[in-house]
């Protein structure tokens, strides 16, 4: 009966989709003439789930998996996705269920992301054009926690951004309130979820040797960057495969620039961005989607 009235809860805090908002354009490939991809799919229990191969001419240095977070799906990171084709790689990323262009209804939880995960890298290793390649599995926010927990598979290096480290972390960090109720908000967990709703990246990553680089901004107000960054950190001090880098102007999308930030916290908090005041002015998507090269030169030196 608790699973059934937590479950119930958190569909009210939680929309069934995750489509984006109403105002600011989610890009495309279209957007991308210097751009090529190829649509693929693939079923994650009953739902289909589509995403794109982005790339451009060969050579290429390797692969990069990218996981999106929440919100929009992965057309929210199209530039970033370009940025990484346009310097050499392949990149492989899809909507999980409930999400931009895939299938699935009745959403509510941040866990039903490594079940995607699984179904995803079945199919990715099916390919015959992997074979060679080495691969990176990369994601921000919801996407970061899914990339961590990439180390399942056979990947070659990881990159995370601002990722929490559980969905209980998460959760009880956003509402300390809850932190009471933690033994049914883990019993619910293991209920609807088995072990993936229970995963603490910290464990997952004191098993792994795959050399992995951790982001964030100090000032992230979505994914605590205590809770997250310092915690882990913490936890695996004596890995030697760990990187660590944060940034104490940056808030949670640490591969922007500061400005871009700032602009993108303006839209939201104004109402601009939901769509709440009356005369929407026009966006400057140059501004928005400006991308911090610092940042990113020192995620490709990582990768290389």
């Amino acid at each position: 009966m608790c699973n059934v009235l937590i479950k119930k809860i958190f569909q009210k805090i939680m929309p069934s989709r995750q489509d984006g908002g109403p105002v600011l354009k989610l890009f495309t490939l279209e957007d991308y003439p210097d751009m090529n991809g190829d649509r693929f799919s693939f079923y994650s229990g009953d739902n289909l789930l589509q995403g794109y191969k982005y790339f451009d001419k060969p050579p290429y240095k390797g692969i990069i998996v990218f996981f999106h977070g929440m919100g929009a799906g992965h057309n929210a990171y199209e530039t970033l996705i370009h940025y990484f084709v346009k310097h050499g790689y392949i990149v492989y990323a899809y909507d999980n269920a409930c999400c931009g262009d895939s299938q699935g209804e009745g959403w509510w939880n941040m866990a039903s992301c490594l079940q995607d995960q699984e179904c995803f890298f079945k199919y990715f290793s099916s390919l015959e054009e992997i074979k060679g390649y080495k691969v990176i599995a990369m994601g921000h926010s919801w996407g970061g926690f899914a990339a961590m927990n990439a180390v399942d598979y056979q990947v070659d290096k990881i990159v995370e951004m601002s990722g929490f480290t559980s969905v209980i972390n998460l959760i009880t960090s956003k509402v300390p309130l809850l932190k009471i109720f933690k033994p049914l908000l883990l019993t619910a967990q293991k209920h609807y979820y088995g072990e993936n709703g229970l995963v603490d990246t910290a464990d997952i990553l004191n098993n792994s040797d795959i050399p992995t680089l951790f982001i964030q901004g100090e000032k992230d107000d979505v994914v605590p960057f205590k809770q997250s960054f310092l915690y882990l950190k913490e936890k695996l001090k004596d890995k030697n495969n760990c990187t660590f880098i944060s940034y104490s102007d940056k808030y949670h999308q640490p591969y922007m620039s500061v400005a871009a930030q700032m602009y993108y916290r303006y839209l939201n908090e104004s109402g601009i961005a939901l769509g709440k005041i009356k005369n929407i002015p026009e966006i400057d998507y140059d501004k928005l989607l400006e991308l911090d090269e610092d940042v990113l030169k020192t995620i490709l030196d990582f990768i290389a």
